[in-house]
């Protein structure tokens, strides 16, 4: 890192985790090292931190800051905050443990997600669309239109082919 301001933060937010959360790696557990909190929020040492978001993710809040589990996990077992994202190989929102977490760009880990729960093909990337079903991929910051095609099922072979091509280990079909 060239900022040595900016390292420094990082530096600090590492050691504050340190201070405050066990992880252990093998379950992906995150454990508080602190007693806080107030009437029926406390939190004692040694209670499991698995506070779930809406969206699936642990949060942990730490001297009134919010914090993602799976960022004070990769922290704590490498010593430094990761630069830019992490996956969750297994899709598994709170699965923290450090052999399903990876480090991603916003692309690879968008292109490890599953399809939309408003998907009616039952397929990620296929679409009906005037009778036929297209399939579509997102890469390259750009859509990249594959074709129509039949069945849905066909439509998902092209997915599946190009999602391979594009995204390698990150590919999500």
């Amino acid at each position: 890192m060239d900022n040595p301001f900016l390292q420094a933060i990082q530096e600090s937010e590492v050691k504050l985790f340190e201070s405050q959360v066990w992880y252990d790696s093998e379950t992906g557990k995150l454990y508080s090292l602190t007693k806080r909190g107030r009437g029926p929020c406390i939190v004692n040492v040694g209670d499991e931190l698995n506070t779930l978001h809406v969206e699936g993710y642990i949060h942990i809040s730490i001297n009134g800051k919010q914090y993602l589990g799976h960022r004070i996990a990769w922290a704590l077992y490498y010593g430094n905050l990761p630069k830019g994202e992490i996956d969750h190989k297994n899709c598994n929102k709170s699965d923290n443990k450090i052999e399903n977490l990876r480090l991603a760009t916003h692309s690879q880990n968008q292109s490890n997600s599953g399809k939309y729960k408003n998907n009616k093909s039952g397929f990620k990337g296929v679409t009906l669309q005037g009778g036929r079903w297209r399939a579509v991929i997102q890469a390259e910051g750009k859509q990249n239109h594959l074709g129509y095609f039949s069945t849905p099922e066909e439509a998902h072979e092209a997915y599946s082919t190009a999602s391979e091509y594009y995204h390698g280990e990150f590919s999500k079909n």
